[in-house]
């Protein structure tokens, strides 16, 4: 009768640690699929294709609805480069966000890079990403994106700056930003 016993509780423990392997491999195949078609979604919107460059943004929470959004990070850089962000240059950059069709969720992950400052690894894979847009782009097209990115770009450092409206509008700080975004835009 013993014997029974523990030869039941073996088999069902047997049968659980079976069925929790097949529930994880379910699970990870799941990921792996969702992976897949948040991917392809991506490679839709921007048009790139390596699939490395895509799983950059994927890592850092950037998806088809809101590379509207990253495309203008270097707009919430400029707003920070004095180390803090005017109520102008969110304004600056909300207007920018608005006249490029930025639409939620992409809007929120907008201001929140206008609270919190962009860690370097965002702004880093921005510039990758901007290198493999720009691949993808003829030359008109490239040009037209870098001119809008850094009229755009150069509208937030203007936005405050300057003592009462007078003087340089923009710092020596944010200056140093934008010849940064000119030299990934190359």
């Amino acid at each position: 009768m013993t014997e029974e016993l523990f030869a039941d509780r073996r088999k069902g423990q047997e049968e659980a640690f079976f069925a929790k392997q097949d529930e994880e491999a379910r699970q990870k195949l799941r990921r792996q699929e969702e992976l897949v078609q948040r991917r392809g979604a991506l490679r839709d919107a921007t048009g790139i294709a390596d699939d490395g460059m895509l799983d950059a943004l994927l890592a850092h929470g950037i998806d088809a609805e809101t590379t509207g959004a990253f495309a203008l990070l270097p707009l919430a850089d400029v707003a920070w480069a004095d180390g803090r962000v005017e109520d102008a240059e969110r304004d600056a950059v909300l207007t920018a966000a608005a006249g490029t069709g930025v639409v939620q969720p992409g809007l929120s992950l907008l201001e929140s890079w206008l609270t919190t400052q962009p860690e370097e690894a965002l702004r880093e894979t921005w510039r990758a990403y901007a290198a493999a847009l720009a691949a993808g782009m003829d030359a008109p097209a490239r040009d037209a994106w870098r001119q809008e990115l850094l009229g755009n770009a150069r509208a937030v450092a203007a936005a405050s700056g300057g003592f009462l409206g007078f003087g340089s509008k923009v710092s020596g700080a944010e200056e140093a930003v934008l010849l940064g975004i000119e030299a990934a835009l190359r």
